[in-house]
């Protein structure tokens, strides 16, 4: 589906004249090579859905719904966030 949708918005682009980049990571446009490293050291899982998902969590402005059987993200968010909530319970 999503290489699809990137073939489609290819396509679109080149009829349009507009430069396009196929090599698209929401990774490297979200956020930086420092940041992905200290999110795996805070323990979110090292593959690419993973740090992905995350990029979606931190700057999504809705929350995302998060399916998380292994509770992952769960862990990782909340070490995350816990600086942030600690400030708001109070």
């Amino acid at each position: 589906q999503r290489f699809s949708l990137l073939q489609l918005t290819s396509e679109c682009c080149h009829e349009a004249r507009v430069r396009f980049s196929p090599e698209l990571h929401i990774t490297k446009l979200f956020t930086s090579h420092y940041e992905v490293s200290r999110w795996l050291h805070e323990g979110l899982p090292a593959d690419e859905f993973s740090i992905q998902n995350g990029v979606l969590a931190l700057y999504a402005p809705l929350p995302p719904l998060l399916i998380d059987p292994q509770q992952q993200a769960m862990l990782w968010l909340r070490a995350k966030l816990n600086p942030v909530l600690m400030h708001l319970s109070r």
